[in-house]
């Protein structure tokens, strides 16, 4: 159920005013981060103003209290296509949201993500991942972890894939969007954005059994951080580390080199 501390959440980190303070100040360790999108929107000539043309900080993708797999990742990718009528009308999934949309919109992109999602390939990955965590816990697969495991065994049909979309959120360390993880590093080792505030709000709303550290950013920055991790370790879930859904080698090859913290 979307509770108001749920909508409050969603609208806090969508609109946070670091974005704009950060923007500004060269000093500031979101600076970088934030400051991306800026540079690739005027790139590309299409920079009209902040308000109508930034894309907001995403405080997580899918129904969080519903999910049952709360995929953790570094920070969200910036991608130009998804401020494009074109491109969306085409794909038929809704512009992503900018600073000046209205509230309620911005609310239901993010809980409702998952049935419009702009990166199907992703989206298939991950479900890879969590229906192989599915097995091994249910003891269909009597493989352990990190142990060579059958190719045959992370095929999933699209009625899965469907199945799984309506059980996963999305969500990062980090809020800000970029490519390659720019100026990730400048906002953990920084203290104008409290990453473990922001991580303890996501892991209030999450209700499901199994966490998934996906990337070795993720997994330094939890090992980094004894509050982080403690808070993880205590919070009666069952962790899995893997490599990035987007990282080189086969789906198989990441599989085999996903184990429990």
């Amino acid at each position: 159920m979307l509770t108001k501390d749920i909508k409050d959440f969603i609208l806090e980190i969508s609109r946070t005013p670091i974005v704009e303070e950060a923007s500004k100040d060269p000093k500031h360790s979101c600076h970088d981060i934030v400051n991306w999108q800026i540079d690739e929107f005027k790139k590309a000539g299409k920079f009209i103003d902040f308000d109508s043309s930034y894309q907001v900080p995403e405080p997580f993708s899918g129904k969080i209290d519903e999910a049952n797999y709360l995929v953790l990742s570094s920070n969200p990718a910036f991608d130009i296509k998804e401020s494009d009528p074109s491109f969306c009308a085409k794909r038929k999934i809704p512009l992503f949201p900018v600073m000046n949309d209205n509230n309620d919109d911005i609310i239901d992109f993010f809980y409702s993500r998952l049935d419009h999602y702009s990166n199907p390939s992703y989206l298939t990955k991950v479900t890879y991942i969590c229906k192989w965590i599915d097995e091994i816990e249910s003891g269909t697969i009597k493989t352990p972890v990190n142990n060579s495991l059958p190719e045959k065994y992370i095929k999933t049909t699209p009625i899965e894939r469907e199945c799984y979309k309506n059980h996963i959120v999305l969500a990062d360390i980090v809020p800000f969007k970029s490519n390659k993880e720019y100026g990730l590093k400048e906002v953990i080792n920084g203290s104008d954005f409290d990453v473990l505030d922001y991580l303890k709000q996501v892991l209030s709303f999450f209700k499901g059994d199994y966490i998934i550290l996906c990337g070795k950013k993720v997994l330094d920055c939890v090992k980094s951080n004894h509050t982080i991790e403690d808070k993880l370790r205590r919070s009666g879930k069952k962790i899995y580390c893997t490599p990035h859904p987007c990282s080189r080698g086969t789906m198989i090859d990441r599989i085999n080199k996903t184990y429990r913290m």
